[in-house]
């Protein structure tokens, strides 16, 4: 094997199979003085070292202005190499599979040198670099107890128990007896336990640097760093950085630097892969601070106890649902080691430890599906989370817990389950303490009748009792979150005797139902909400939950009236203010909203209670309560935090760490969940759960909606139809990967749009009618073919006509977006808000083609999200709700892209139930606890528009059922004859792919996306559109020149193996190929753009395979298109930006720089594969920015090109063709061919003879 070797006075590229952590051991050994060494990050760090490299280099040669970017790199090294310093050396080592996407490294192309790892030298550099004999004055080395001398030493074994923390204490024992007499060097012993999934630099930094250090004295210090089983990531980079570059640097730029004078023991499980590849409630989001203070503060009243008590006193610390948090390794360490952080806990024998520990116990397969079905983990595959237990994901377990250390399992003891007979003698003793004023008669009856219902939920498969209050009735507590209700009340009602007598089942269940009648019939609702069997329980639940100040959970699928419910709760309960007498007797509800996320916090779950119980401070407990609505519970099921699980103390005692909980403090609270959570949490509460609808139900549900109107005969024939066309649909469904597509949204805006037809006309609906309402409600997937699954069962009720008349609405695509958006029907039914599927954001021109044409004066306001890394967070969406807000209130038309993280705010938005105060409608809009009333303009549409894979991949069930939903294509905007010559070009192309592309295994096929870079299926509508729109006058006479100029097109983005590999009948491509257009390289494509098409600007989006540019390239670029360097900007990294502002004030600084010249931006994106969104966000941003300037540029053409780099992966990974505005091309090498190497063209059209001949002229030419 071959060396590492490096040049001084230059740079040093080094390209590797192995990883960068293997590859520098084997760099660092071939230098006679130690090097400074950065390991990066992120791009962010990467700048930052360049940076000072600037300073200690270039002293005040080279000033800077901001912050360092990738572009500015190349030229700033260029600058260092140009002192011709010979002491100074800057080595890259780069892996080979990333060496094509680093535009820093293509900088460097000309400085690579050779890098070979062999294993056995890393070994012996690693032994080497450790041993303190090397070290001058190595005998006062903490490192001398080691057998090798070594200062680091990591000790481990495959299974807990085999001795490795008492080998460690043994040689902390030797060191002690060692050292601890030499004079005038510092020793000390120092334990640091990492605790979580990750180790957490930061803390680690913390506490070392909490060690007291006097730097004129010598030290020598034993460190135990002690590595838990359950840790499993950030592993290496803790031992790499300590061992290897002997400095540990936290977040805020805090070093701790490893003396080769101590020794370093750490203490681990055999490392099976790392990350490359009172009493104390605990819960997910407890800290290890929050642990120790509990501990601190029960050996304080340990000692207080026995001072007061005596020794016959005990103190028992109680950590409830232990391995609920992820510092359960602190919790080990406390009960097995008796210590914190290394030090010895101060307690005497009278305090004891007692850990309690939800059990481990997985769903069954059908729950498991159930919870799928349900929208569990919709934005994660089970199999691809992170958060798993071993090989298990979390969300498949009953408890969401950590996996417990191994050193606690011999602790464990299993306490087991409650059997009835001891069940019985609890409720024997609790019923005449709660209900001492009825007879003993009655108190044995209701005993009775309450371990009858214990012993039935105990048989209820996955279902575990609630069983808060014994003050609710039996319909309250045990009916409501039953599945199979008549199973219960069959069971319970013969156990029903005098006095408490109950003839039948019937009566039981009409108990119930005329209850909640009587809640529902005082309260307003409009006339097209059907007062259903969901609706009377939520309300009738969550008045009585709200009023007791007992938790709630209200779990169904979306569109079972759960958020309605809360709406007409709140409005409701106003106390002595109520609009109707019944709820004036009630307590006055004041609601405090927390909208869950994947971005939720413990913190802000927490903080929602504490808010809540400020508000009832100082108010009367018995007429005022507040209300913790958590919004959409389930979803913050997908956060790593865990915030969930601060809802178990919060639930029974009120505000966390209330060790005796004042009595304002206890909030009641209603969680809205689209499936069930883990038991642990909705023990806490009571449960409601409402189940898929039965076809009576969905019948009485069709009813309520028409109730009300005077022409309900005319509909009543579909109600049965319709009803049974709906749970097809619903079996259809469940056969898909994406369940739950439709929802009983859809079924009840089906039956409105059909009243609001019925009622213009007053009469049947006509089949164009029907059509129109079911495209309306039931389009988006044409997997479910849901149009066909209706007209089936409704053939003989509707009216038949043969021809739409004027009065039938428009079925086309573009007549059902226009439906939505402007009622171009003129019918009494509002319209629910619009998500557009599509194939790529291309289609976002024909949405505001589609709002103008409609005579709407203003433009529609655009918000296109961020896909840039940092603006993915808390911030970014907050200002994006901001804007919407402005929008709402302001009454216009918002069309919002590439914002999923936040359409979980908009959800109340989306419902449409609005509260309406002084002629103004107002809805809850916000993240989190941060929410706000928001006025709603009659005239606010909002547009979701996205890409149809993302919505079936990653959109949430419960934001697509709230939504209309239509595909949104080009050929949407195309006439009859338009849509006949797309289909030919498609045609064509699939021929053309057919007969060049490559074959594929395993059925030998070849696709087009293959031969086409960036195709998609609405390529073909759109180039046929674009060739259509230049060329209006050639449509319906000359087509042949229109297809053949839209064949062109796609040609642009043709390989040029695939042009190469043509057969006779397709030479005439080769010929439009390489003479009529340019792919010989991005400054040929310029040049040809410029001078032969004379375009006035340049909007091109070019893919290529090959390296992407570097600063010293533009050269080449303003040679080839005659504009200067310096009106050039190389934006060389696109994901180098962290946040679009960056991004946006580079562009503009460069636009107001060339204002009177024309200028040329290029922006680079390597991974495009994985960057798509963030290639469609920096061009609609950049648009935006070229819009601003354009009349200060009236002169000055501003060209833009992004240059995409693609990986060649067969069937092709990237679908951005667009036409119009953007030109679209492939240029497999950006750079021009070697001179002296003929061209593609060329060699296409030579013999070999004659290529060898030529070959022959030109040496005899050079000779």
């Amino acid at each position: 094997m071959s060396r590492a070797v490096s040049r001084y006075g230059s740079s040093n590229v080094f390209v590797t199979t192995e990883d960068i952590e293997s590859a520098l051991p084997e760099y660092r050994s071939s230098l006679s003085s130690k090097p400074e060494i950065v390991v990066p990050k992120s791009p962010r760090e990467l700048m930052e070292a360049v940076e000072q490299l600037w300073k200690d280099f270039l002293s005040q040669d080279l000033s800077m202005e901001g912050r360092v970017s990738f572009d500015t790199l190349g030229i700033a090294l260029q600058k260092v190499f140009a002192k011709d310093n010979k002491e100074f050396q800057l080595v890259i080592i780069c892996e080979a599979r990333n060496e094509f996407e680093s535009t820093f490294v293509s900088s460097l192309e000309k400085c690579k040198r050779t890098l070979n790892i062999d294993l056995n030298r890393v070994r012996e550099y690693v032994s080497t670099n450790l041993r303190i004999s090397n070290f001058k004055g190595y005998k006062d080395f903490a490192g001398n107890i080691d057998f090798e001398e070594s200062s680091v030493r990591i000790v481990t074994s495959r299974n807990p128990g085999m001795g490795k923390s008492l080998y460690i204490q043994r040689k902390s024992e030797e060191f002690r007896t060692k050292f601890q007499k030499r004079e005038n060097i510092k020793t000390d012993i120092i334990t640091i336990r990492a605790c979580g999934k990750t180790v957490d630099i930061k803390t680690v930094v913390e506490q070392l640097l909490k060690i007291p250090m006097n730097p004129k004295m010598k030290s020598s210090i034993f460190f135990h760093i002690d590595i838990p089983p359950e840790v499993d990531r950030g592993i290496d980079h803790l031992l790499f950085n300590l061992t290897m570059l002997n400095t540990l640097t936290d977040e805020n730029g805090y070093v701790w630097r490893r003396s080769v004078s101590d020794m370093y023991f750490i203490e681990a499980m055999a490392f099976k892969q790392w990350e490359e590849s009172g009493s104390a409630e605990v819960h997910g989001g407890t800290t290890r601070n929050q642990i120790e203070k509990k501990v601190h503060e029960a050996v304080k009243i340990t000692k207080e106890n026995v001072a007061k008590y005596g020794t016959k006193m005990f103190t028992v610390l109680f950590f409830d649902e232990a391995n609920a948090t992820e510092a359960v390794g602190l919790i080990k360490e406390i009960l097995c080691d008796k210590t914190i952080a290394g030090l010895p806990i101060d307690a005497c024998e009278n305090f004891k430890i007692v850990a309690a520990c939800n059990p481990y116990r997985k769903h069954s397969k059908e729950m498991i599906d159930l919870l799928q079905q349900d929208g569990l983990g919709y934005k994660v595959s089970a199999m691809d989370t992170i958060d798993k237990l071993g090989q298990l994901p979390m969300r498949e377990l009953v408890y969401k817990v950590q996996p417990l250390p191994k050193s606690l399992l011999p602790l464990v003891w299993d306490f087991g389950q409650l059997n009835e007979n001891v069940e019985k003698l609890y409720i024997s003793q609790m019923v005449p303490q709660k209900l001492a004023f009825l007879a003993d008669e009655e108190i044995r009856l209701v005993s009775i009748i309450l371990t009858k219902s214990q012993a039935f939920m105990r048989i209820q498969e996955e279902i575990n009792p609630v069983t808060r209050s014994l003050v609710l009735a039996l319909g309250v507590c045990y009916h409501a979150c039953l599945r199979k209700r008549d199973l219960y009340r069959h069971e319970i009602v013969k156990h029903f005797q005098q006095p408490l007598k109950l003839d039948s089942e019937k009566d039981f269940l009409q108990e119930i139902t005329l209850c909640q009648d009587v809640f529902l019939d005082n309260v307003s609702l409009p006339d097209n909400i059907a007062k259903n069997t969901a609706l009377k329980e939520n309300v009738f639940m969550m008045i009585v939950c709200v009023e007791l100040r007992i938790p709630l959970f209200v779990v169904g699928k979306p569109g079972s009236s759960k958020s309605l419910a809360k709406t007409i709760v709140m409005d409701a309960m106003q106390g002595k203010s109520s609009r109707n007498t019944l709820f004036r007797t009630l307590k006055q509800a004041q609601m405090v909203s927390f909208q869950c996320s994947p971005l939720s916090t413990p913190e802000g779950i927490v903080g929602t209670f504490k808010q809540a119980a400020r508000f009832q401070k100082d108010k009367s407990f018995d007429k005022f309560v507040s209300v913790v609505v958590l919004d959409e519970v389930g979803l913050a099921e997908d956060s790593p935090k865990m915030p969930l699980k601060t809802l178990h103390h919060l639930l029974e005692d009120g505000c966390k760490d209330d060790v005796n909980a004042e009595r304002d403090t206890k909030v009641a609270f209603i969680g809205i969940s689209n499936w069930a959570l883990d038991p642990a949490k909705m023990n806490r509460g009571i449960v409601v759960r409402r189940e898929v609808p039965g076809l009576d139900e969905l019948k009485i549900s069709a009813r309520g909606i028409i109730a009300t109107s005077r022409y309900r005969s005319h509909i009543e024939p579909l109600i049965e139809p319709f009803s049974k066309a709906y749970q097809e649909l619903l079996m259809r469904d469940t056969q898909l990967t994406l369940k739950g597509f439709y929802g009983l949204r859809d079924f009840y805006s089906l039956f409105k749009m059909i009243r609001g037809f019925v009622e213009k006309t007053r009469l049947r609906p006509t089949k164009y009618e029907v059509s129109h309402a079911i495209r309306r409600n039931f389009d988006g997937h044409d997997g479910l073919k849901a149009e066909t699954c209706f007209q089936k069962h409704i053939e003989t009720v509707i009216r038949q006509t043969k021809k739409p008349s004027d009065t039938d609405p428009d079925c086309t695509r573009a007549g059902l977006i226009k439906a939505c958006l402007f009622n171009t029907n003129q019918i009494n039914s509002e319209s629910r808000y619009l998500l557009l599927l599509a194939e790529n954001y291309g289609v976002l021109s024909i949405v505001e083609q589609l709002i103008l044409k409609e005579g709407n004066k203003d433009r529609p306001i655009i918000i296109f999200g961020s896909s840039f890394r940092c603006d993915l967070e808390y911030t970014q969406i907050c200002r994006n709700i901001n804007k919407i807000k402005n929008c709402m209130e302001m009454g216009n038309t918002v069309v919002l892209l590439n914002l999923e993280n936040l359409y979980e705010s908009l959800y109340d938005a989306l419902n449409q139930y609005y509260i309406e105060f002084g002629g103004e409608r107002y809805v809850d809009l916000g993240l989190g606890t941060h929410r706000v009333k928001c006025a709603v303009h009659k005239d606010f549409r909002l547009i979701v528009v996205a890409e149809k894979k993302t919505v079936y991949e990653r959109y949430p069930i419960p934001l697509i059922n709230r939504l209309e939903k239509h595909f949104l294509n080009i050929s949407t905007v195309l006439n009859d004859e338009q849509k006949k010559m797309s289909k030919q070009l498609e045609k064509w192309v699939e021929d053309f792919a057919a007969e060049v592309g490559p074959k594929r295994e395993p059925h030998n096929t070849r696709t087009v996306g293959d031969v086409i870079i960036g195709y998609h299926s609405d390529a073909c509508p759109a180039a046929i559109l674009h060739v259509s729109e230049k060329h209006p006058d050639l449509l319906g006479t000359e087509k042949e020149k229109l297809l053949s100029e839209a064949k062109n097109l796609l040609l642009w983005c043709a390989t040029p193996e695939s042009v190469l590999l043509c057969k006779a009948h397709y030479q005439d491509l080769q010929e439009q190929y390489h003479k009529q257009q340019e792919h010989g390289s991005l400054g040929a494509y310029l040049h040809f753009k410029l001078k032969k098409e004379n375009c006035n600007q340049i909007y091109a989006q070019l893919t290529t395979h090959s390296k992407l540019l570097s600063q010293p390239n533009i050269v080449l670029i303003s040679d080839a298109t005659d504009i200067p360097a310096k009106s050039i900007l190389l934006i060389e990294s696109l994901a180098g930006f962290e946040t679009e502002q960056q991004f946006s004030l580079r562009i503009q600084k460069h636009l107001q720089q060339n204002t009177t010249n024309p200028s040329l931006i290029l922006v680079q994106c390597d991974s495009a594969d994985v960057n798509s969104n963030l290639i469609s966000c920096a061009k609609y941003n950049i648009m935006e920015e070229v819009e601003k300037v354009r009349e200060e540029r009236r002169e000055a053409s501003a060209h833009i090109v992004f240059i995409i780099q693609l990986p060649r992966i067969p069937g092709g990974c990237f679908s951005g063709f667009q036409c119009g505005l953007w030109h679209s091309a492939h240029i497999d090498d950006l750079l021009p061919e070697d001179l002296s190497f003929p061209t593609q063209n060329i060699m296409n059209s030579c013999t070999m003879g004659e290529l060898f001949n030529d070959l022959a002229k030109s040496l005899q030419t050079s000779a």
